[in-house]
């Protein structure tokens, strides 16, 4: 049902990104893990992790949220836009083992479905 999901996090200055990166290898294989250094508005350091699932792996992870976040995955696809659903979810969590929604400095993913 999911054919890809994008996943994209940033790491500010300010931030741990070994920790966060640490934590972003539980939610998706570490080899499918890209690291892009960028420029903030002050030149400040910002990295973007980025991750590309696609097929099973996909779907496997759309099938871990919906469980770890107790949403009906037949509702949760009723919120797809132009064959997409968006989620944020929030560092803090992750970096405590959980998965929350929320956050404004979160992870974004992004589902494409079949």
């Amino acid at each position: 049902m999911i054919a890809t999901v994008k996943v994209s996090m940033f790491v500010h200055a300010t931030e741990d990104e070994t920790r966060l990166l640490d934590a972003l290898k539980g939610l998706v294989p570490p080899d499918k893990i890209t690291r892009i250094q960028l420029n903030g508005h002050f030149d400040n350091p910002i990295i973007d992790l980025k991750a590309t699932l696609n097929g099973d792996e996909a779907d496997m992870l759309f099938n871990r949220i919906c469980k770890e976040l107790d949403i009906d995955r037949k509702e949760f696809l009723k919120r797809k836009e132009n064959n997409k659903i968006y989620l944020r979810l929030d560092k803090d969590g992750l970096l405590n083992g959980k998965l929350t929604t929320g956050g404004d400095e979160g992870i974004h993913l992004e589902f494409r479905l079949r």
